[in-house]
This record gives C-alpha cells, sequence and structure tokens, in this order.
C-alpha cells in the first residue's frame, strides 16, 4: 500500500476482523441443521476413528487436554477463519473473496469441516509455495486431513511440469489437450476410484448421477469466460505481481475442465467447484492487475464478478 494510505490500516484491519467474526457466526450455525455434526460428535465421543490420520491427531489432542466435543468443534472453526485469513492476507482479494465465503460457509466450511480444513490449508500452502519445488514435497501435507486433496495435488503437479504459466492459452494448447485427454480415460474408471479411495458408499446414488443445469450453466460460463481471459493479449504481462496472480487463475482453470469432465459424478465435479469458488476473487484481483486498458480492465472485472456473485441469489442461510 502506498505510504500516504497507511493511516487507513488500523481501519482495514477492524473491518476485517469484523467481517471474519461475521463469517465465523455463519459456520457455526444450528448444529440441529448440520447434516455432519452428529457424526462427526459420534466418531469423537465415541473414538471410533473413521477419519484421516491428520484430522483424528487433533481430536486425540482435544480429548487428551478433556476439550467436550463442542468445543473441539469450536476450535476447528476458528482455525478455518485464520487460515482464510492468512489465504486472503491481501485486503482487496479478501474483501472480493467474503461473498463467496459467506455463501460457502454453512457447507464446504461449516459442514465438511474435514475438506474444508485440508482445502484451506492446501491453499495456504499453495499462496506461499507455488513456484517452489519443494511444495511437491509440502503439498501433501493436508492429504492427513482429507485424501480429496489428491486431485488438486496431481492438478498442481500437472500444471508445474506441463503449463507454461507466463504464456497465453494458445501456447498451452497441447498440454490442456493432453490434460483433458487423460481425465477423460480416467472418468472411465470414477466407481473403481471412488471405491479405491474410500467412497464406495457413494457408487450408484443421487450423488453419481450428474450435476444440474445450473451447476452445468455456471461451469460451462466460467469455462468461456477464462478462457477468453487466458487468450487475451494482457499489455501488463511483464508487471511482476500479476505474473505471480496468473498461477492462481491456471490452477482455476485446470480445476474448471476437471469439473466439466467429470460432470456426471455430482461429488466429485461439486467438491471441485467449490474449490474453484475459493479462487474466484484471485482471478478477479488478476483482472485488475494485468489488463492496461482501463475500459478493458473495467468491462472484464464487472462481467466476471456478476457471473461469479450470481450464485449468491440461492443463498439460504440458517
Amino acid at each position: 500500500m502506498n505510504n500516504r494510505y497507511y493511516y487507513l490500516l488500523p481501519i482495514i484491519a477492524v473491518v476485517k476482523f469484523f467481517l471474519l467474526l461475521v463469517l465465523f457466526d455463519y459456520m457455526n450455525f444450528d448444529s440441529s441443521l448440520n447434516l455432519d455434526y452428529l457424526n462427526y460428535q459420534v466418531n469423537y465421543e465415541y473414538e471410533w476413528r473413521q477419519h484421516e490420520a491428520g484430522f483424528e491427531f487433533l481430536s486425540d489432542v482435544a480429548r487428551l487436554i478433556n476439550l467436550q466435543f463442542e468445543d473441539f468443534w469450536f476450535v476447528i472453526l476458528i482455525f478455518q477463519v485464520l487460515l482464510l485469513a492468512i489465504l486472503y492476507r491481501n485486503h482487496l482479494v479478501f474483501l472480493l473473496a467474503f461473498p463467496n465465503l459467506v455463501y460457502l460457509s454453512q457447507g464446504l466450511l461449516g459442514t465438511q469441516v474435514r475438506f474444508g480444513l485440508a482445502v484451506t490449508f492446501f491453499l495456504v500452502l499453495y499462496s506461499f509455495l507455488k513456484r517452489r519445488r519443494y511444495f511437491l514435497l509440502v503439498g501433501l501435507l493436508p492429504l492427513a486431513f482429507h485424501n480429496a486433496i489428491v486431485i488438486f495435488y496431481m492438478i498442481y503437479a500437472y500444471m508445474k511440469f506441463f503449463i507454461k504459466v507466463s504464456h497465453d492459452l494458445s501456447k498451452n494448447l497441447k498440454s490442456l489437450l493432453g490434460y483433458s485427454a487423460a481425465l477423460l480415460f480416467v472418468v472411465l474408471f470414477i466407481d473403481f476410484l471412488l471405491i479405491a479411495m474410500g467412497y464406495d458408499y457413494y457408487v450408484g446414488t443421487k450423488y453419481q448421477q450428474g450435476r444440474s443445469l445450473a451447476g452445468l450453466l455456471y461451469l460451462f460460463t466460467h469455462f468461456f469466460l477464462l478462457t477468453i481471459l487466458l487468450s487475451l493479449k494482457n499489455e501488463n504481462s511483464s508487471f511482476e505481481a500479476a505474473d505471480s496472480v496468473k498461477d492462481w487463475v491456471f490452477f482455476a482453470y485446470l480445476i474448471i475442465i476437471f469439473a466439466l469432465i467429470f460432470m456426471n459424478s455430482s461429488i466429485i465435479s461439486g467438491r471441485l467447484t467449490l474449490v474453484y469458488t475459493l479462487l474466484e476473487p484471485f482471478i478477479l484481483y488478476w483482472i485488475l492487475l494485468a489488463f492496461k486498458d482501463k475500459v478493458l480492465k473495467l468491462t472484464l472485472f464487472i462481467i466476471f464478478m456478476v457471473v461469479s456473485y450470481t450464485k449468491l441469489l440461492i443463498l439460504g442461510l440458517n
């Protein structure tokens, strides 16, 4: 931030802290309305150890200091909020993210807490280490909280070795076609993969019957917009900040492609879409950085923001 605006930092910090409290309040909604709360409670109180090692380790620590389950749940939600504060440490990105965080507050963040914890942990590590080779090792840590993180780890690994982030879409076309072809092959074995990962209870259920029309429209619209964004010749491509944020845009693009190819599996495609929602603020921020022409920048920013926030029209919070 420019020196002349430093006096605003305390005000921004207070606003951000208040919004995080609001987010936490939405996440910590009535447990009787939370579809997963009871399952986590009995697993914790009877020590069934049904979850991944990292989450069970946190449970063991909580039991060791005699935390009641309600307190343990409270701590897990706080931990997620802290991770989100770190992930969106840029004040503008946080403000852009807040509507999406409210949208996710009682789903990904407040109900699917293992997946939410693992995803936010992975993205925080990615935000710091995305261009470091040792992220290929460190990026495995969130798997201790949810094994579905392997999907995002593999997406990152493909991007690391085959996608030239500093180039536009046309110079990555062969790599993107290879990525799509590989996923089209993998999707043929979707039921086997679910069973292998311990999700056999999803096979043959409504979760394998494909996305809704609204979900597909959302995916195809964002795929179309990202294709345009990554194909445009941006005049600020040499701007270091814009180039750094572009990693998020390509990562989001690969997630959208994955979600589209797996659209007949609502459980996989749906979770990919939730994670993509967390990345939308970085795309908006990149638009502001990457395009020099003010009219083009404003036009793209408004279009993408409107398309992204339309999902708030169906928001129903408890």
